[in-house]
């Protein structure tokens, strides 16, 4: 079986472990960010770019689909306009109609 180690000693030893790692990948991190000019751009620019996209792929996608609605409201505008004309044509040929037979009967 193995022997027990007390939580302190895991404890201080995770910190040690934490501000070594963070050291570690400072020093990485500082190397690697002079020898790439891309990473740094995009440490630097990455959030503003990403947030100018979203607002664009946004204001896209709401004139998109007012467009959208207002062609759907002018179509609509359209066939109710062609309707009550031929309803209208309807009622004119219904009525010339009753009258020739009015007409015919007497």
């Amino acid at each position: 079986m193995a022997p027990r180690v007390p939580a302190s000693l895991i404890l201080q030893a995770s910190k040690r472990l934490r501000i070594r790692g963070t050291q570690q990948g400072a020093r990485l991190e500082s190397s690697s960010a002079q020898s790439n000019p891309h990473r740094q751009f995009y440490r630097s620019w990455g959030f503003p770019v990403m947030k100018v996209f979203l607002g664009a792929l946004f204001t896209y996608q709401l004139t998109y689909f007012a467009w959208l609605k207002l062609e759907t409201m002018e179509e609509k505008q359209q066939k109710d306009t062609e309707l009550q004309g031929l309803e209208a044509h309807l009622r004119d040929l219904r009525d010339h109609g009753a009258k020739r037979t009015d007409r015919s009967n007497a």
